[in-house]
């Protein structure tokens, strides 16, 4: 299914795989475009519309699968080198022991 011709844009109803759906079209802020089925929920399409580092792709039900080698991962991201790195030295310079 090619994604800028499967919906056009004021369609009631589009068809898919044979079958007429409604269907609810979302762009979101996180780098994915979602399409899902309107009266069911079920998902039909996720689709990368920018390039993310966030992500792995998409599981069979259309949800993104995080990256875990991302900035906010807590055991490889930048806070957690932080925390390793840079705050025991910091607590030792100002004499603040860990708790």
């Amino acid at each position: 299914m090619c994604l800028p011709c499967a919906i056009s844009r004021n369609a009631e109803s589009t068809r898919v795989d044979g079958k007429e759906r409604k269907l609810l079209a979302q762009a979101s802020r996180n780098g994915w475009f979602f399409v899902l089925d309107r009266a069911t929920g079920q998902h039909i399409l996720s689709s990368e519309f920018v390039k993310t580092n966030w992500s792995l792709g998409v599981d069979a039900k259309g949800h993104p699968i995080p990256n875990p080698a991302t900035p906010d991962d807590p055991e490889h991201g930048y806070m957690a080198r932080v925390a390793r790195e840079v705050l025991p030295r910091v607590r030792a310079r100002l004499g603040v022991r860990a708790t």
